[in-house]
């Protein structure tokens, strides 16, 4: 028997939107996937406990962020920032980037995209990534 119960957890591509915020409450699982390995973890989404599977990309900023050991990134929150597709042993798959939401007293000279949700330097009057004012 299969129990689906715990992919019907997961957090669909469809369901998140550009900005939605998801807090990390578990320190995950490497879990197999075709010849590749990936990390799922259980996070706060839309006031449930949920389930994220996370790519290559969002762990490296993750990684960078907080460091390698999944227990710092208890109680911390993600933000989707851009949302990719590609093709997958000839399927097309969607997947969205996470990146930290870090606290504005440590980075002081970074400011926020309102729009994509990227770091920028404070000085910047455009965002690098969307190009979007980042002040009026």
């Amino acid at each position: 028997m299969v129990d689906v119960k715990k992919l019907l957890r997961r957090i669909a591509p469809e369901e998140v939107e550009l900005g939605d915020t998801a807090t990390i409450a578990g320190e995950g699982s490497i879990e197999q996937f075709g010849d590749r390995e990936r990390l799922v973890i259980t996070v706060q989404f839309n006031d449930a406990e949920r389930e994220l599977v996370l790519n290559q990309p969002s762990l490296r900023r993750i990684c960078r962020a907080w460091g390698h050991d999944t227990k710092a990134w208890l109680g911390r929150k993600l933000k989707a920032i851009e949302k990719r597709e590609t093709m997958i042993e000839a399927r097309r798959v969607i997947y969205w980037i996470w990146t930290p939401v870090l606290e504005e007293s440590k980075f002081p000279n970074v400011v926020e995209c309102p729009k994509c949700g990227v770091d920028n330097p404070v000085d910047n009057v455009l965002c690098w990534r969307c190009k979007a004012q980042l002040r009026v």
